[in-house]
């Protein structure tokens, strides 16, 4: 058997041109037992070239289909294999979420429980854009998070209604500072939680009754202070005002303060035209007294000095001669100055 120089083909040996390259066969090649073909002047060729060139195409094929695999496996087959994977691993991140929400009992949500339900919006948060669409109950969480606030704003006001109910209205005083600490409190409530206060009344109520008493406390020490005053004007008036002798119309209090005082005094128990006539003119004696044995006792008071006045002018009808009285000006009370008649004559 001899093949072909060319392409390797097999030849018979009367051929003298290859069938399947058409190349010219030579005549001295003449082929061995053993696939070889022996030239004219003895050299042997080996017939392995064919198949050589035939390994090298079926090689080419197959790196080629290879690459070929590889790029469709890499750009069609290993992205679905990602999202597959991303797939599974975004359920399985939400499915923790899911399982989350639903050991919450919305009927069990106390106002301790923020810490909880925080935790699981954390949990929800950190999920991405495309997790949190397979969240399906993420609803029940925002419904347990309103329940949440209810729970909280009646805890919230309760606490109000408790500390009113614990005042105690008999013990209010003007300076009590209980109820407007409770006032304070319940302005710090939202709006929702104010109108669950149910027993806000009794809280104005209690405002209202410290106010009067507040408004009574301040009238007494007004009064107090006023009293004072009076009793420091009486005394000034004790003090600056001794002894006087002329005419009524050249006393009063367009001279001083101090004989405005006891002018006062006479004019707010009597008119001293019902005794004299030409009152300007009547003459008077002022002269100022202590009590001495209550001087010794408690030293000048309001209370142990008094005026003694003596008035003498004509009568009324200027007939039947001089009229006289005689008066005294004391302060019974510490705080004002009183007349009180003894004698007219």
């Amino acid at each position: 058997m001899k093949y072909c120089e060319e392409c390797g083909a097999k030849l018979q040996d009367n051929e003298s041109f290859c069938s399947e390259c058409g190349a010219k066969c030579s005549e001295n090649l003449i082929a061995d037992d053993k696939g070889e073909v022996e030239s004219n002047n003895g050299e042997v060729e080996s017939n392995n070239g064919g198949k050589k060139r035939k390994k090298t195409l079926a090689v080419v094929i197959v790196v080629a289909l290879v690459a070929i695999i590889g790029v469709l496996g890499y750009f069609v087959i290993y992205p679905k294999v990602m999202d597959y994977l991303q797939d599974k691993e975004d359920q399985k991140a939400a499915q923790k979420v899911i399982n989350l929400i639903d050991s919450l009992d919305e009927k069990k949500i106390t106002a301790d429980s923020e810490k909880d339900l925080d935790h699981i919006k954390t949990e929800y948060d950190a999920l991405s854009k495309d997790q949190k669409k397979l969240v399906s109950n993420y609803d029940d969480l925002k419904g347990a998070y309103k329940r949440l606030e209810e729970v909280q704003d009646q805890k919230a006001a309760d606490s109000i209604v408790t500390a009113i109910d614990e005042i105690d209205k008999d013990s209010l005083t003007a300076g009590d500072i209980s109820v407007q600490a409770v006032r304070d409190k319940y302005n710090e409530l939202s709006e929702a939680q104010k109108k669950l206060v149910t027993n806000i009344n009794t809280l104005e109520e209690y405002e209202q009754l410290v106010q009067t008493k507040k408004a009574e406390e301040e009238a007494k020490k007004a009064k107090e202070q006023e009293t004072q005053a009076q009793k420091a004007k009486v005394l000034e008036t004790f003090e600056n005002l001794k002894f006087y002798e002329g005419v009524w119309g050249d006393f009063g209090a367009h001279v001083n303060q101090y004989q405005g005082m006891v002018e006062s005094a006479i004019k707010n128990s009597i008119s001293l035209s019902n005794y004299f006539g030409d009152v300007n003119n009547v003459y008077m004696v002022l002269e100022l007294r202590v009590m001495n044995d209550d001087v010794l006792a408690n030293g000048l008071t309001a209370y142990n000095q008094i005026y003694t006045i003596y008035f003498e002018g004509p009568s009324v009808t200027g007939t039947g001669g001089a009229r006289h009285l005689e008066c005294t000006v004391s302060s019974p009370n510490g705080t004002s100055l009183a007349y009180n008649e003894i004698s007219y004559y």
